[in-house]
């Protein structure tokens, strides 16, 4: 009897346009629709960052979907554009993030304002650390495409957040994903991943654990002083 050939990862491929789908929604009103009008107006910075994490979407739907096809060729060719987006959307991030978080004219600034740019500074970190990770194993295909997985869907909850009948159940939806995840695994191969474990840990970490330590005055004074390197309020 030949040898069966290897199933083909739709189950990812339907993953990667769920996250399409969730970031489309979750930004069609405050970004896509007014960029496309010629009406936004939130600066230039926002519209980098939005570019770069539309971009990052879109090649994991084509990623996703070049090796679905078997397409592997193609697959590796883009790859390396997807790695070259990780340490922008990162920057970008961690900058639209410190944008916001500083006040306007140079006034004091919140500690509420301190801990959400924490907490994003540390988000985009791990989705730094997870991405790079990705493409230090692609050639452990299950391993990176897991990987690339979780650090996608650390990149969404700002759109969830934005999808009015969803938001209030964004907790869920994470947990959803890790579930259908775990699912998957535990179906075809009879065991969880250790990418799905690390990853799928690192995740429940900025989800559960991040919150309250973003509120310490340790990481607040870390978000003040980010803000005092990019110039956006006094030293002091």
């Amino acid at each position: 009897m030949p040898p069966r050939p290897p199933r083909r990862p739709w189950f990812f491929l339907a993953l990667a346009l769920l996250f399409m789908a969730l970031a489309v929604l979750g930004f069609s009103r405050s970004f896509l629709v007014p960029l496309a009008s010629g009406d936004f107006t939130r600066g230039t910075r926002v519209v980098v960052h939005g570019v770069l994490l539309f971009a990052w979407f879109s090649l994991l739907l084509a990623q996703a979907a070049l090796a679905a096809t078997r397409r592997m060729a193609w697959h590796r060719r883009l790859g390396w554009v997807g790695a070259a987006l990780v340490v922008p959307i990162f920057l970008s991030g961690v900058h639209v993030s410190a944008v916001v978080a500083a006040p306007a004219g140079g006034g004091p600034i919140g500690a509420g304002q301190l801990s959400v740019l924490a907490g994003a500074t540390f988000t985009f970190a791990l989705f730094l650390v997870l991405a790079t990770a990705a493409v230090l194993v692609r050639r452990a295909p299950q391993a990176h495409k897991r990987l690339l997985v979780f650090a996608t869907l650390l990149l969404l909850g700002a759109a969830v957040a934005r999808i009015p009948w969803l938001a209030a159940y964004a907790e869920w939806v994470d947990l959803g994903v890790l579930g259908l995840v775990i699912a998957h695994d535990l179906v075809r191969l009879r065991r969880l991943h250790l990418a799905t474990l690390l990853a799928g840990g690192a995740f429940l970490f900025d989800a559960y654990a991040v919150p309250p330590l973003k509120r310490t005055p340790e990481a607040q004074a870390l978000a003040r002083q980010l803000l005092v390197a990019m110039d956006l309020v006094p030293p002091g």
